[in-house]
């Protein structure tokens, strides 16, 4: 309701494992809205998490089944990518830097799409560069309802 999601609307849901409550809940309500539903999560925790494990949606549903388009970080269960011998769990959570990369990348290709097609599109400045504030605030003025930390 805080950011007025509307038809027509996109919206990018984030979830490292997808598909417990609040990623799977996130996704129906865009998607109930009218809001097209890109999502990033790693397929092997729909896969490998057993039904009805207490980390799962209720319903049973992935995130992965409910977007529009979904983006596979492929981040393993349990998120960790080292181990030690010696040592009795796996550590160094990867998707900070998978989830950082891809909403980069997401950026960067939407952006270069834009100015291909002739749209420019709104960029925020940074508010530590001289001007900043003054060049972002058009977007505070009609953003602001819609961009929570505005």
């Amino acid at each position: 309701d805080y950011h007025q999601i509307k038809e027509g609307d996109v919206a990018i849901v984030f979830n490292n494992i997808g598909v417990n409550a609040g990623c799977v809940d996130a996704a129906l309500e865009l998607k109930e809205r009218g809001a097209t539903v890109i999502a990033v999560a790693g397929s092997p925790w729909a896969k490998e998490i057993p039904e009805g494990h207490k980390t799962r949606h209720p319903s049973g549903k992935n995130l992965m089944d409910i977007c529009d388009l979904f983006i596979d970080d492929y981040n393993p269960l349990g998120d960790t990518v080292m181990e030690k011998d010696g040592f009795d769990r796996a550590f160094a959570p990867i998707t900070t830097m998978t989830e950082g990369y891809i909403v980069r990348r997401i950026e960067i290709e939407a952006v270069d799409y834009l100015l291909d097609n002739d749209f420019t599109p709104p960029m925020w400045v940074s508010a530590n560069t001289v001007g900043g504030d003054e060049a972002n605030q058009d977007y505070v003025d009609q953003y602001y309802n819609r961009v929570k930390y505005l």
